[in-house]
């Protein structure tokens, strides 16, 4: 993911989802996530809607191993 690509799906999470622009962002590792190395495959999880209280709603930064998610 590209610094444009994360700043577009952040800035439709806000103009298009209704994300207030101070929603806390979480980090998710995926199995397979060992530390001290360097993984590309992230993508945004904005599944928090379904909470009635926008107070409560979480974007996820999600990290998985590149071979794991292909293989999905």
């Amino acid at each position: 993911m590209t610094i444009q690509e994360l700043i577009n799906q952040l800035q439709f999470a806000v103009d298009e989802i209704g994300y207030e622009p101070n929603t806390h962002l979480v980090i998710e590792t995926n199995e397979n996530i060992e530390s001290e190395q360097t993984y590309s495959g992230i993508y945004l999880d904005t599944d928090s809607v379904c909470d009635s209280d926008k107070k409560n709603w979480k974007i996820s930064i999600n990290v998985f191993n590149d071979e794991e998610f292909s293989n999905d």
